[in-house]
């Protein structure tokens, strides 16, 4: 079964949109954050980490055709991690 470019496009795009997100926030000075302000970053940067997995697994497994047994081989599978 190949890559299912589709579903790599929509990560890609889900990742993007949260960096675009973030970027919107950090142009302020943290002191300046609210409380909501701060945990949306924090809830982006762990769906853009979810996304990241998700990619990295979904590559590991349709290209390389490997079983990944932790979230840490699809990094080192793909040269990401010594």
């Amino acid at each position: 079964m190949g890559v299912d470019w589709d579903y790599v496009d929509s990560l890609i795009r889900d990742v993007m949109d949260s960096i675009n997100r973030v970027n919107r926030y950090v142009g302020k000075p943290y002191s300046g954050l609210s409380e909501e302000e701060r945990l949306s970053i924090r809830y982006l940067i762990i769906t853009m980490v979810g996304s990241l997995n998700a990619l990295a697994l979904h590559i590991v497994r349709r290209h390389f055709n490997e079983r990944p047994e932790t979230r840490s081989i699809p990094c080192v599978s793909l040269g990401m991690v010594g």
